[in-house]
């Protein structure tokens, strides 16, 4: 169970990142004007942008993690306790 919700959370990241990440570089490759066969070219696009959101969303992930786990000792909220169930 525990890894099929860790897979889920790094789909669920490397989706908003490959959202947030795949129109600059589509706009960065297009520019590039290579003489290449649209086949070829889609291909590579689709590799690179995955390749890079990817990446980009495993090394943040590893430093939101550590930064939320400092932002709920400094404020003393439990992991398992949502800050809406606790009491004033």
């Amino acid at each position: 169970m525990k890894k099929i919700v860790r897979i889920i959370t790094v789909g669920a990241g490397f989706s908003n990142t490959l959202f947030s990440t795949h129109s600059p570089i589509l706009i960065f490759l297009s520019g590039l004007n290579l003489q290449v066969d649209r086949v070829y070219m889609l291909i590579s696009i689709v590799l690179v942008t995955n390749v890079i959101a990817f990446v980009i969303a495993y090394s943040l992930r590893k430093s939101t993690n550590n930064l939320q786990m400092q932002l709920r000792n400094v404020a003393h909220i439990s992991m398992l306790t949502p800050c809406w169930l606790m009491s004033s």
